[in-house]
């Protein structure tokens, strides 16, 4: 085998794994866009809270909504995992996977549904940003979180009060006189 047959070769076997992946992507009916989660997402000074709300706008009911990219091995989240009736919920600590699975309920076709919490005692960083989510005809739906972030009130009122400090402080130093400063 001369080096031309060799690289024709290896160019053959990457075409074929290409076309292979390709193809994968191509069979699997998935979609994204039309299935929206938005996280409201409470910082704490030992966690962090996300309350989630989904927005289903396709014409099929969903089954399963899974955030893929969680921390690994946060028992947190599965001790404060919520869902509203008919939903049940699982955390997979060992892939860092939130599920959200229909029960007696599904995620219904034109529908928007609150209610999903959970608490990670991960803080600020990557995570939680990406999702999938499952129709009952098998469609897989891809979409990113979007993530509003909100200070805990306690953090606020902290805030305020040192803006008010340094604000007073500021005015307390511009009527002195400039012989007592």
């Amino acid at each position: 085998m001369n080096t031309n047959q060799v690289a024709l070769g290896k160019g053959a076997r990457r075409a074929g794994l290409t076309a292979a992946a390709l193809g994968f992507f191509l069979v699997t009916p998935w979609s994204q866009a039309q299935v929206t989660l938005d996280a409201i997402v409470t910082l704490r000074p030992d966690a962090v809270r996300y309350d989630l709300t989904v927005h289903n706008a396709t014409a099929e009911d969903l089954v399963l909504i899974s955030l893929l990219d969680g921390p690994l091995g946060d028992a947190r989240i599965g001790m404060t995992l919520s869902v509203p009736a008919g939903f049940l919920d699982n955390y997979d600590p060992g892939l860092g996977i939130v599920d959200f699975l229909g029960d007696s309920e599904v995620f219904g076709a034109g529908t928007t549904l609150t209610g999903f919490s959970f608490e990670t005692s991960a803080m600020a960083g990557p995570g939680f940003e990406f999702f999938e989510a499952l129709s009952t005809q098998g469609t897989l739906l891809r979409g990113d979180l979007n993530i509003t972030v909100v200070p805990e009130s306690g953090t606020v009122l902290a805030s305020l009060v040192l803006l008010g400090g340094v604000v007073g402080q500021t005015i307390r130093r511009r009527r002195m006189p400039i012989s007592v400063r």
